[in-house]
């Protein structure tokens, strides 16, 4: 077993100041040497935040911070039990959300889609993208796109698959849906 470090901090960036001179507050954790920062909600005068945090009285701010540290001390026990890798973005993902981040069919789509929109004029044609676009809005028609990745069964795929030879007898087409069974269990 893997020896694993952690770290975490708390600073008020006095260069993030609004008009008023407060500054947000950052959550900073060092997970195995990867630093990731966390912008809470909260804003204090930097100052203040320097002075109460270096003095022996607990104040508000104290509390909060502690408080933010307990919640975050659950999060590595949460991952433990379930078996889950620690790495500092999904522990930054977790905090942030109160859970797991789940990979819907839009993300998919989205990313899927960004990859090829960098391959327009190279070795894509804009009249291909579009087919791809079409292809897109066509299988969202079929599940709802807000669905996790999880709900792409080999049904849906076939339903797609149908539908789409039904009304477009093109290569491109079903080489896009075979991206898709990649994710069918």
């Amino acid at each position: 077993m893997s020896r694993s470090t952690a770290n975490v901090s708390f600073y008020c960036r006095e260069s993030k100041k609004n008009k008023d001179g407060l500054a947000p507050i950052e959550l900073v954790i060092i997970l195995n040497t990867r630093r990731c920062f966390i912008q809470l909600p909260r804003k204090e005068y930097p100052a203040a935040f320097k002075a109460q945090v270096k003095g022996k009285k607990r104040t508000d701010l104290i509390e909060y911070l502690d408080g933010v540290r307990a919640r975050l001390n659950q999060i590595p026990t949460t991952f433990l039990m379930e078996g889950r890798p620690l790495t500092s973005d999904a522990l930054k993902t977790y905090f942030q959300t109160g859970g797991y981040l789940i990979y819907t069919i839009e993300n998919l789509f989205n990313d899927y889609m960004r990859i090829l929109s960098k391959r327009v004029g190279k070795d894509l044609t804009p009249k291909s993208y579009r087919k791809y676009e079409i292809a897109r809005d066509k299988f969202n028609k079929i599940i709802s796109p807000k669905e996790p990745v999880s709900a792409i069964t080999k049904a849906v795929i076939l339903d797609y698959q149908a539908s789409m030879n039904f009304h477009f007898n093109d290569f491109l087409y079903r080489r896009f849906v075979l991206k898709f069974t990649v994710y069918c269990p």
